[in-house]
């Protein structure tokens, strides 16, 4: 989304929406969609929340270029160093 502006109330109506509906838990879609919105911290949050409770079949998104813009973020590496999955670089090689 090209204009601040619009990306501003989209991230607003998705906290919103989040709020409203907590049993609604899918904390690595919901990185994504924070991440792609400019919220890095409230991303790396959702997705250190999916290293908590794993058992759901989204883990493969940890490697979406999506989220390539957390990468270096300490609290995303020690996410995966909890899982024991390597960190995927933005290049989709492993490190």
């Amino acid at each position: 989304m090209a204009d601040p502006a619009q990306r501003a109330v989209a991230l607003q109506q998705f906290k919103s929406y989040l709020a409203a509906n907590p049993g609604d838990d899918e904390p690595l879609l919901d990185a994504i969609m924070l991440a792609l919105l400019g919220d890095h911290d409230g991303a790396v949050t959702r997705i250190e929340a999916f290293v908590g409770n794993p058992g759901n079949f989204w883990g493969g998104l940890l490697w979406s270029r999506s989220i390539d813009s957390l990468r270096d973020d300490p609290r995303f590496m020690a996410a995966l160093k909890k899982m024991n999955l390597p960190h995927p670089t933005a290049a989709g090689t492993t490190r």
